[in-house]
């Protein structure tokens, strides 16, 4: 049992808790400790922190397989959590979870649950993918889903509520995904009512998941003033920290993953609605792209299989890019998705639907999305050569619908594909350098990022004027 696991599930089932007690006297808990969790091993312990804090709102985690002999109906015990415990109060609810690999939770259910609602949380679309889905959804018509489950866990509880994020919305059934790890990490809820999934729920559980969360919101409010004709949104709502999203998977999806003339079609509607010039020093992650050149050039030790001398390569190319971005006095910015990617939306016959609003902005360069959507397609879906990527960004920059746009802005399609190359490295590269356990697709990215570069100073003769001495670094 990973602890950041119960530090999600306090999270997410109660509002309000002063502390908690995780009674693991096995010692089979791993990962870091949270602050107010308190890990002791026998029940006399758990006694004797519930006796000292008798005013406080305390949830006790009980880790260690056998019912408990402390007095649950003590008034500063909200609630205790029993795992793997087939025992239990009449009052009780059970869960099961499933697993990642590594043993964290990935997904949370009710035992009520007549469906496998949490299936509709899991996007993958390989054939290994769908083999487990048609195997759970069978598991749940022969009644015997229990034999595929990681564990379960029983929460008697006197203030449950994780329904406060049900709030106006009718709930028979829903699932829990614990999201991915990381400053982002954000437990998505699905809610379901009479066997159809309508809305999600987004609940931070970092500040940073908080800030893209509440971004989110407010450009969703954005995008409903736009009424948008080509492009289909969700609609936010609910309160707090928390936001509730419908569902907008159409009932027909044709099965594309290639950036097509709907796609181009609809980012031209969102860019005439939304344009206005703007100098490159003005967009709001300028400094945030300054900030992340200066910190790639001070990097001295990478431990994650990086090279630093690739790194000290492309820290001289980002200085050539920002100063050939910077030559123009303006450009024309408008409305950015900022992950628009086939796994972020659904395409049907006359438009698309896109969900994650939340890296979304309105000053950003022309065209940005539709790179995007090429390069993470191309390298983290199709695994294509920079060769075939670059045939693929010729090609879109081509297109009629594009060619439209650059000709009514006045603007430059190379600076737009600059722009997207500086932004692109300068947000990853410095996350990448960071991280201890490195995922190999982001080695394919940092590749393809810096052949691009390079290929675009070749093709385009963008020159450094900058003195290399500053980017020299001493071991």
């Amino acid at each position: 049992m990973h602890r950041k696991d119960l530090h999600i599930i306090q999270k997410l089932f109660f509002k309000t808790v002063d502390f908690s007690i995780v009674l693991d006297p096995l010692q089979s808990s791993t990962g870091q400790e949270y602050e107010a969790f308190h890990f002791v091993n026998s029940e006399s312990e758990v006694q004797k922190l519930l006796d000292q804090n008798p005013t406080d709102k305390i949830v006790v985690f009980n880790l260690s397989k056998k019912k408990t002999d402390f007095r649950f109906d003590q008034p500063n015990i909200i609630a205790s959590i029993h795992f793997n415990l087939k025992r239990a109060e009449r009052r009780s609810q059970r869960y099961h979870f499933v697993n990642n690999n590594d043993k964290s939770i990935r997904w949370i259910f009710p035992d009520s649950n007549e469906q496998p609602t949490f299936l509709s949380l899991y996007n993958n679309t390989g054939w290994k993918a769908q083999i487990y889905k048609k195997l759970f959804k069978l598991a749940y018509q022969l009644n015997s889903y229990s034999l595929l489950v990681s564990g379960f866990f029983i929460i008697e509880s006197k203030v449950e509520n994780i329904d406060r994020f049900f709030t106006g919305n009718l709930v028979d059934e829903y699932a829990v995904f614990t999201g991915t790890a990381g400053e982002n990490r954000k437990a998505i809820l699905a809610l379901f009512h009479k066997k159809h999934c309508t809305h999600f729920v987004k609940i931070p559980l970092t500040e940073k998941a908080q800030q893209l969360v509440l971004n989110e919101r407010i450009q969703l409010t954005k995008l409903k003033s736009l009424k948008l004709t080509k492009m289909f949104v969700p609609i936010g709502g609910g309160g707090g920290s928390h936001l509730s999203l419908t569902n907008i998977q159409p009932k027909e999806i044709l099965k594309a993953n290639n950036l097509t003339d709907r796609h181009l079609l609809a980012l031209s509607e969102c860019y005439n609605k939304t344009v206005n010039s703007q100098s490159p020093q003005s967009i709001s992650c300028w400094s945030a792209i300054n900030s992340s050149i200066d910190f790639i050039q001070k990097t001295t030790i990478i431990d994650n299989g990086i090279s630093l001398e690739k790194i000290r390569i492309i820290a001289k190319h980002l200085n050539a890019l920002k100063q050939y971005v910077e030559s123009s006095s303006t450009l024309p910015m408008a409305l950015t998705h900022g992950d628009f990617t086939p796994w972020n939306m659904y395409e049907t016959r006359n438009k698309i639907h896109v969900y994650d609003w939340e890296m979304s902005c309105f000053d950003m360069p022309l065209f940005f999305d539709a790179i995007h959507y090429i390069f993470q397609n191309s390298i983290l879906i199709q695994r294509d050569e920079f060769a075939t990527i670059k045939s693929k960004i010729d090609i879109v920059e081509n297109n009629p619908i594009v060619q439209e746009l650059i000709q009514k802005y006045e603007t430059d399609w190379t600076k737009h594909y600059a722009f997207y190359l500086l932004y692109i490295t300068t947000y990853y590269i410095p996350l990448y350098l960071q991280q201890k356990d490195l995922h190999l697709q982001a080695h394919w990215l940092i590749d393809c990022w810096q052949e691009a570069i390079e290929s675009l100073r070749e093709e385009k003769s963008i020159k450094f004027t900058v003195s290399d001495t500053i980017l020299k670094i001493t071991n």
